[in-house]
């Protein structure tokens, strides 16, 4: 990294993977070639990880949420791949062994790549090449796509898809789940030697969304939680990582285990709010429908 320019500096503070890989500084020429002579051969890092049958899909979120990722994440879930994913909103920065992690027990990936013109693009578009590298090198299934605005990075051009409109990106997804579920099928369950208790041990996933299939192994079970499964409660706040996505999460499948309920699991994603309003009103009568819309 060229030391003399703050830039440089901010990008890799923000990007968080090659600080925790480590990196070289130099000023001028003379220093850069001095760093390329003294480099020498180092073995690859190991990494050996049990595919996650469960999740098998990664995702790399970008910095802001746009109708474009909107409708990938929906078009996703609409093609019910169960799918973990990296959210700068979470974290901060993206570290290499958590990438590596993620993407060495995924079947697939998928990486959006921004136009140079979108906030933090030249931050999250490094990353993007750094996760579609593992995944083209360790030979998963990946899907990376970008719009038109804006050429893709030069190590990745190669297989990137360009989409225009809404269209696209569901044809992208459609073809990536075909193939997916084709590989799928013909995975081998790869089983990981029991080493010890430490090496084995798992605090979880900061984002509960992350660990859907295996959360109620571990879930506790507060008095939040049964106030909510008695219907004591209808609304339920609380700051950034106090439980509120596990909560639901717990909530939506206990009730859904009583075949008499019928539960309607909604995100705020690819429109699903503003289809559901159309279709309850459509159902409404004029008098029923005035009263749903102006009821706080």
């Amino acid at each position: 990294m060229n030391s003399g320019i703050d830039k440089e500096k901010y990008t890799f503070s923000q990007i968080g993977i090659f600080d925790t890989l480590g990196y070289l500084e130099y000023q001028n020429s003379s220093q850069l070639l001095d760093v390329v002579n003294r480099a020498r051969r180092t073995p690859a890092l190991k990494f050996t990880k049990a595919l996650d049958q469960n999740i098998p899909v990664f995702i790399l979120e970008p910095p802001t949420r746009t109708d474009a990722m909107m409708r990938l994440v929906g078009r996703v879930k609409k093609a019910r791949l169960k799918f973990r994913s990296f959210n700068p909103f979470e974290d901060m920065r993206l570290s290499a062994p958590f990438a590596m992690e993620q993407v060495s027990k995924s079947l697939g990936v998928i990486v959006p790549i921004l136009s140079s013109d979108e906030k933090d693009a030249d931050i999250h578009n490094i990353r993007a090449a750094f996760v579609a590298g593992l995944a083209y090198g360790l030979e998963k299934k990946l899907l990376l796509i970008q719009n038109d605005g804006g050429p893709a990075p030069l190590d990745v051009r190669d297989f990137v898809q360009t989409y225009r409109n809404f269209t696209q990106i569901d044809e992208f997804v459609h073809d990536f789940a075909f193939e997916f579920y084709e590989l799928k099928g013909s995975a081998v369950r790869e089983e990981i030697e029991n080493k010890n208790f430490l090496a084995d041990l798992r605090l979880g996933d900061p984002m509960a969304e992350n660990e859907d299939s295996t959360l109620s192994q571990y879930y506790l079970r507060t008095d939040e939680f049964h106030r909510a499964m008695r219907g004591e409660v209808n609304l339920i706040v609380g700051r950034k990582g106090t439980g509120k996505t596990a909560l639901f999460l717990q909530l939506v499948s206990r009730f859904s285990q009583n075949n008499k309920n019928i539960v309607v699991d909604l995100h705020p994603e690819a429109f699903q709010l503003l289809k559901l309003k159309d279709d309850v009103l459509s159902y409404l009568a004029e008098g029923a429908q005035s009263h749903l819309i102006t009821a706080p």
